[in-house]
């Protein structure tokens, strides 16, 4: 009987362990092809902070609606003394003007986490694209330090190199095998993290359809124009605009309706409403000055493309004398790979910059954009 339990046990453990194992495998099996729309599109809908936001619109705006029903019966009712007569025009007029600048403030606050998070998924999309493209240029470094080790130790063989080279030569191919590592480990996290941006399973596969870069059209803005518009449009300013706006009416009701000639509520509103005027004054600042810092990182990123346009053409043009010399026989297929293997280095360098500069002109688009009712 003990042998039959026993028996049992070990099959039930292999069973389990079975399913496991296939469960672990189906994971890793599981991989999506996504485009960069598609991407976009799905990172939005799925997001959780978003329809976090969502809810608590809801329920800001019953709450909006029952102070304006609330405004509508108190303004009917009868009041003993003055300071029930406060209370009520608080609630008759203050508070549905708070309620409706939460409404606002979280409706805000959700188009802005939406704006954030699109840039985050455009952002994440080219970089992990640009990885792929690390991953396959450091391969091909690989291949050309090995076929170069090789070559060497051929000519260790044949008495025509002294040995004591080899050992830099491998320990080169060994860094370069390490440093793949890294690569590989990198963009295993990236996957992790743009699959949970997406919706998907963290440990899932992600296969990206390539998203052609954005030339570096130059962004002409008129940015006494931008600073202008900010300065009055910006969200932060219409904030503490509202919250004054919020305190003077708080203020007037106390001041029309007390019994006191000038009760002390008034000295600490006075209070808020100075201290609100220079927090508007030094939020003005702030905006102006991250608009110029903002504006001169672009104008370098701009900078950093054009010198990395220039270096890959050189490396394509030294590429194409050296095909030239290649089939001439002038130089060996070895020394014709470096130059290709620098050309595609050169070309990872510019893709690189281009990236870097449309991430940073669409944020300053997102962030300063003209004309419109709200900006960041």
């Amino acid at each position: 009987m003990k042998r039959l339990v026993i028996l049992l046990l070990i099959i039930s453990i292999f069973v389990f362990a079975s399913a496991g194992v296939q469960a672990d495998a189906a994971k890793k099996d599981d991989v999506h092809t996504i485009g960069y729309q598609e991407a976009i599109d799905m990172g939005l809908k799925n997001s959780v902070s978003l329809k976090l936001y969502d809810d608590k619109i809801l329920i800001a705006e019953r709450k909006y609606k029952n102070a304006l029903s609330d405004s509508k019966d108190i303004a009917k009712m009868a009041w003993n003394n003055a300071n029930e007569r406060i209370s009520n025009k608080l609630v008759e007029i203050l508070v549905p003007m708070q309620k409706e600048n939460s409404v606002t403030e979280l409706k805000w606050q959700r188009d802005n986490e939406a704006r954030n998070l699109k840039l985050q998924l455009i952002s994440i999309y080219y970089r992990l694209q640009q990885k792929n493209e690390q991953i396959a240029l450091q391969s091909k470094n690989i291949a050309q330090a090995e076929s170069e080790l090789k070559t060497l130790k051929i000519k260790v063989e044949k008495g025509l190199a002294a040995e004591s080279a080899v050992l830099p030569m491998e320990l080169t191919v060994d860094n370069a095998k390490a440093e793949l590592n890294v690569l590989q480990n990198e963009k295993e996290s990236m996957i992790m993290e743009f699959n949970s941006l997406l919706g998907f399973d963290i440990e899932s596969g992600l296969i990206l359809t390539t998203q052609k870069i954005p030339e570096a059209a130059e962004v002409i803005v008129d940015i006494e124009k931008i600073i202008e518009d900010n300065l009055v449009n910006a969200h932060a300013v219409k904030k503490l605009g509202n919250d004054r706006a919020l305190a003077e009416m708080e203020k007037k009701i106390y001041s029309d309706y007390s019994m006191y000639e000038k009760p002390e509520q008034i000295d600490e509103l006075e209070e808020k409403i100075l201290n609100l005027d220079y927090q508007l004054r030094d939020e003005r600042i702030s905006i102006e000055r991250s608009i110029r810092i903002d504006h001169n990182n672009l104008l370098n990123k701009l900078d950093t493309v054009k010198l990395n346009k220039l270096s890959y053409e050189k490396a394509q043009k030294q590429l194409a004398v050296s095909e030239k010399r290649l089939n001439l026989g002038l130089i060996s297929a070895i020394d014709h790979n470096k130059v290709s293997l620098a050309c595609d280095q050169a070309q990872f360098a510019y893709n690189n910059a281009l990236v870097d500069y449309y991430l940073t002109a669409e944020t300053f688009r997102s962030n300063y954009t003209v004309g419109t009712s709200e900006t960041k």
